[in-house]
């Protein structure tokens, strides 16, 4: 199937009935130019809003959480990805030359950067979107795009590069997704930016790019905290176009769609059996901590001077009073064909104020009440 018959399946129900207003909408990819789930998200996402996508010119790891941009030109070193022993040639696949500029685009709105997934996020907020989109009212929702796997409890939150761009989506005061799937290693290589084959991974994430559509447009149906406010960097300032830029976001009415701080984290919880039940995913509102969650300990021996980090589980005794409300992200079985959202603070843990998603996902839910989570293993009192 070819990419265009696959954002057919997610258009067909989204551009005949527009719940939400049309917002500008920022893709912020993990996973390398041309990869098929940046493709898929930036095509899906665009029948109804602006998108605009950014993401790393390489493949890199999933926990690579350095700062890092070359403004050197590309070179033939440039033109070549690599996945185990597999080469990907980025001039064939995208039509990259050497001594092409370090940042560009090959197709509208959806641009590469020569850097580390973080770098390449702060060059689009302080440079890119500035400069190139200064016409434009300032971005509504940043959507970290999944590279692949699930980022649930607090040792993935530490360690994945994805939740740092999230923190820093966060602390721009911007509303954000960081919406994670299934791992495939198939969907994260670079390839021809209009094309993608067909296979059970790819009509999964269709489904699933309809429903995260649907939160967006439930969100701003539902969102009650005031304007967007949008602040690059102070370093900035001097820069008559970031002036423009920020003129321009003054008049931005579109509604805010969470709170300032917070962001929420999305995990798909299905597999491709769950194509075969006809109907869509339910939404679960879930917590980061308690209920089996992974946590990283450190044990080092002092007399032969080694250090030894485990990922160990916990269980909390002292859970908020709504305990058996919210479950941890980590408690819920991947073959529940259910999406878990945890909303997260600016500071990285969880949101305590509960109300903000109950009215949305009672809606989303609402032709599926009767689905229900099914724990991993019975969660009880640690001894």
């Amino acid at each position: 199937m070819r990419l265009q018959q696959f954002c057919a399946i997610v258009c067909t129900s989204l551009c005949f009935n527009r719940l939400a207003a049309a917002l500008s909408i920022l893709v912020l990819n993990p996973s390398p130019y041309g990869s098929s789930i940046s493709t898929a998200f930036h095509q899906a996402l665009s029948a109804n809003h602006k998108v605009i996508s950014v993401s790393p010119l390489h493949l890199t790891s999933p926990t690579e959480n350095e700062v890092t941009i070359d403004t050197t030109p590309i070179n033939d070193a440039d033109l070549k990805d690599f996945l185990d022993e597999q080469e990907f040639d980025l001039n064939d696949l995208l039509g990259l030359q050497v001594g092409e500029r370090f940042y560009g685009s090959k197709q509208d709105d959806r641009w590469y950067v020569k850097g580390s997934v973080m770098g390449t996020a702060l060059f689009t907020l302080d440079y890119l979107l500035p400069h190139h989109y200064t016409e434009m009212s300032s971005i509504d929702l940043i959507i970290v795009a999944s590279a692949g796997h699930l980022v649930d409890g607090l040792y993935r939150q530490q360690t994945y590069v994805d939740l740092n761009v999230m923190r820093l989506a966060q602390t721009r005061n911007i509303p954000v997704f960081n919406v994670n799937s299934n791992e495939d290693w198939d969907m994260i290589v670079a390839g021809p930016l209009d094309e993608q084959n067909s296979d059970e991974a790819s009509e999964l994430l269709a489904l699933y790019l309809q429903r995260i559509e649907a939160l967006v447009a439930q969100l701003t149906q539902d969102s009650s905290y005031g304007k967007h406010n949008f602040h690059t960097a102070r370093s900035l300032q001097r820069s008559p176009k970031l002036r423009q830029y920020f003129e321009h976001e003054r008049r931005n009415d579109n509604p805010r769609l969470l709170p300032n701080g917070v962001g929420l984290n999305i995990n798909l919880r299905a597999e491709a059996s769950c194509m075969d039940t006809n109907r869509d995913f339910s939404f679960i509102e879930t917590r980061t901590i308690g209920g089996y969650n992974k946590v990283p300990s450190l044990s080092y021996d002092e007399t032969r001077g080694v250090a030894k980090i485990d990922s160990v589980y916990s269980i909390d005794n002292d859970l908020p009073r709504n305990k058996d409300k919210f479950l941890s992200e980590m408690s819920v079985d991947n073959g529940d064909c259910l999406i878990t959202i945890t909303p997260i603070s600016w500071s990285g843990g969880d949101f305590e104020t509960y109300n903000i998603l109950g009215n949305v996902v009672q809606q989303l839910n609402a032709d599926h009440p009767e689905d229900g989570p099914k724990l991993v293993q019975q969660i009880n009192d640690s001894k």
